[in-house]
């Protein structure tokens, strides 16, 4: 189902679309429709992957820490690791 929707852009960005719509052959709906399209592809893939590291490091322990410190965690310092 396809539905009207009205928003306010600013009148640069406006006429630039317009015209990019009318060299691609498209309307400024389609424009906005494909534009919209690719960017919510584009936020979920980066949610996915965001979700994939955070299952990583849960599987190692979960601590950011542990890949400063070579693996060893941040309680195996001794006095020889401080310059």
């Amino acid at each position: 189902m396809r539905v009207k929707v009205g928003t306010i852009l600013d009148e640069k960005i406006l006429r630039q679309a317009k015209a990019f719509a009318a060299r691609q052959g498209k309307s400024l709906g389609q424009l906005i429709e494909e534009a919209l399209e690719e960017h919510l592809a584009r936020e979920e893939n980066s949610s996915r992957r965001l979700l994939t590291l955070d299952q990583v490091m849960a599987a190692r322990g979960g601590a950011f820490a542990d890949r400063a410190t070579g693996g060893t965690g941040a309680g195996d310092f001794d006095d020889r690791d401080v310059g």
